[in-house]
């Protein structure tokens, strides 16, 4: 029988839990469920992943070096999951800005956005905001930050935040 991710959660979930009964109720199976993957996963390798003392269970070396590998593999393929779930896949967006939050604040979202979805190449266009609501209006943005309201009614608009306007000059002047 070949090993799957269902193993290797099996595997991870009766290291954390401390043995084979709390691991079936944690995935909600039948506890011979959980004691026949295990068994494959030692067949399947040749190697004894845990010791059997009673009714306690004791992770062996081979078990712990596999627990890093299943570890590993668990999380790459969640993130695959997160990744290719979902009908379309989006790798890149199209962001319209006016030139004042272009350089200042456009390249901190933009950072933040890359850490929120690294596979997604966020691309920046900054016009001013005639320029910028033509383009929306064509689909050539995905979408914009702008200073101001824009004019169309074809689009919906959030204000995000607002800015202080400050009059300042010399003590002399």
């Amino acid at each position: 029988m070949p090993m799957t991710i269902r193993h290797l959660k099996i595997f991870v979930a009766v290291n954390d839990c401390g043995g084979m009964s709390a691991a079936a109720r944690k995935l909600y199976v039948a506890q011979p469920t959980i004691s026949q993957a295990i068994a494959e996963l030692e067949k399947y390798y040749g190697r004894c992943l845990f010791e059997r003392f009673g009714k306690k269970l004791y992770i062996t070396d081979d078990g712990k070096e596999l627990l890093l590998y299943a570890r590993h593999l668990l999380d790459l393929f969640e993130k695959m999951e997160r990744e290719f779930k979902g009908n379309a896949k989006i790798n890149k967006i199209v962001v319209g800005a006016t030139l004042t939050i272009g350089e200042t604040i456009m390249p901190e979202m933009v950072k933040a956005f890359k850490e929120f979805k690294p596979s997604i190449k966020c691309e920046i266009i900054i016009k001013n905001t005639c320029d910028i609501e033509k383009m929306l209006l064509a689909s050539e943005l995905d979408c914009a930050i702008v200073e101001g309201a824009l004019s169309s009614q074809e689009l919906l608009c959030q204000r995000l935040k607002t800015d202080d306007v400050i009059l300042a000059c010399g003590k002399t002047h």
